[in-house]
């Protein structure tokens, strides 16, 4: 594999991470969250919440963006495309 072709691999799963984290912030809105949170469990800094939350979701993004990746290596591999 040439350093160009690598290149452009790395940027495309870069590409999707982002994409996947964007969508989970749309979906997951921290502000609702937090709220949610105060009002089950009781006052929490926001600060220590945004760093929790920016976490979790960072995680889970790089997770599912895994899965990604592993389901299109094996899709590529069954069908034998290069």
């Amino acid at each position: 594999m040439t350093a160009t072709k690598l290149i452009a691999l790395w940027l495309t799963e870069l590409t999707s991470l982002t994409i996947i984290y964007g969508i989970l912030c749309f979906l997951l809105p921290d502000l609702e969250l937090y709220g949610y949170y105060v009002e089950k469990f009781g006052f929490v800094l926001e600060q220590d919440w945004l760093d929790w939350y920016t976490l979790i979701v960072l995680i889970t993004a790089v997770i599912l963006n895994c899965i990604l990746i592993v389901c299109i290596f094996m899709l590529f591999k069954k069908t034998g495309s290069p």
